[in-house]
């Protein structure tokens, strides 16, 4: 079996008359480790802060409706009170939730936007 290049850069196969082409290119990033470790932070913060948003948003929920199904009864404490202290534990977990998204939403990072700081770009 011989071969020969073509003009443009394929190879011809006198058997089977195949005919490939080599159309890659390929692009090095070329970055210092620390600042690959700094962007990988911020990478990986902006990530922590869209799971913060989902856990805060699944306590929200619990709390809801452990508040909806329970019946409060006096233990240690009033019934009323009891009842007062989940209802700020849900006002309070939904503000964590509120500005948990807002952060995930005000530093969000997807892989592209990491390989073009890694580009300098």
């Amino acid at each position: 079996m011989t071969t020969q290049r073509t003009s443009h850069g394929g190879i011809i196969s006198s058997q089977k008359q195949d005919v490939v082409y080599n159309n890659t290119k390929n692009e090095i990033l070329a970055v210092n480790k620390d600042r690959l470790k700094l962007i990988l932070i911020d990478y990986e913060k902006a990530n922590e802060n869209r799971v913060k948003a989902w856990s805060s948003l699944a306590v929200f929920l619990s709390i809801i409706i452990t508040i909806v199904t329970a019946d409060f009864k006096d233990f240690l404490m009033s019934k009323f009170f009891w009842q007062a202290i989940f209802y700020l534990f849900a006002v309070g977990s939904f503000l964590f939730f509120i500005y948990s998204l807002y952060k995930s939403h005000k530093n969000k990072k997807d892989i592209e936007q990491v390989i073009k700081e890694c580009q300098g770009n």
